[in-house]
């Protein structure tokens, strides 16, 4: 068993991995174990991505290649062009295009009312304030994005987020709550490393290797561990 500590410094200390960083070197282990806030018992890396349904080998393989450095470098810097300074970062799109800053682990009802707000205003487009002209620098939706809820829907979320932040995990049960709520909202989900970018690749590797369901399941449970 491995102490706390360690596990603590493993994962968002030692891991520490800003988004312009290198990725895993071939052959070096994927950070484990995490201890989980809410139970206290110990879960690794492999169990959160068997959980998903996936090959843990070809995950550490896949990871290996580094085939996955290339997204999560656009989606951190993506991040950091429009404004993102920590995490989460999050842009609301509203029906018109007109873009909102959410900028931390905003409560439900706070999204609930920015929600309410695009809609309101859906005629409006962009501003021309400093922050508005930054938030026009996101990337479009693009299909190797993560997007739960409606794909179709008039309100999109973009959230950049890091698996190594306590705060992306609370606002991760936030933004379930959303778009279990509301029929007319994107989920899109994107990195901004700071902290846990090997969990980024390893959750990457996932997506690739069992599909958009294997993601999502694997990025609730591993968050769901740390509330």
């Amino acid at each position: 068993m491995v102490p706390l500590s360690i596990v603590i410094a493993g994962l968002f200390v030692g891991a520490g991995l800003y988004f312009g960083g290198g990725s895993s070197q071939p052959g070096t282990p994927l950070p484990q174990p995490v201890v989980t806030e809410n139970t206290g018992t110990q879960k690794t890396i492999e169990d959160y991505v068997v959980e998903a349904g996936v090959d843990f080998a070809a995950v550490q393989a896949c990871v290996d290649s580094g085939e996955k450095t290339a997204k999560i470098e656009r989606d951190g810097q993506n991040g950091t062009d429009t404004g993102g300074q920590g995490t989460p970062w999050s842009i609301l799109i509203g029906p018109g295009g007109k873009k909102y800053p959410i900028n931390g682990a905003l409560p439900e009802s706070n999204v609930q009312q920015l929600i309410a707000l695009a809609r309101s205003e859906a005629g409006q487009g962009p501003g021309n304030s400093e922050q508005e002209v930054l938030l026009e620098a996101v990337n479009p939706v693009a299909a190797d994005d993560h997007v739960k809820g409606n794909p179709n829907g008039d309100i999109t979320i973009i959230e950049y987020s890091d698996y190594g932040c306590g705060f992306c995990a609370r606002f991760h049960s936030t933004m379930n709550a959303i778009v279990e709520k509301n029929d007319d909202v994107a989920w899109v989900y994107r990195h901004l490393p700071f902290r846990a970018r090997e969990v980024a690749e390893v959750s990457e590797c996932v997506a690739s290797l069992g599909g958009s369901d294997a993601f999502w399941l694997f990025s609730d449970s591993f968050f769901a561990d740390q509330i």
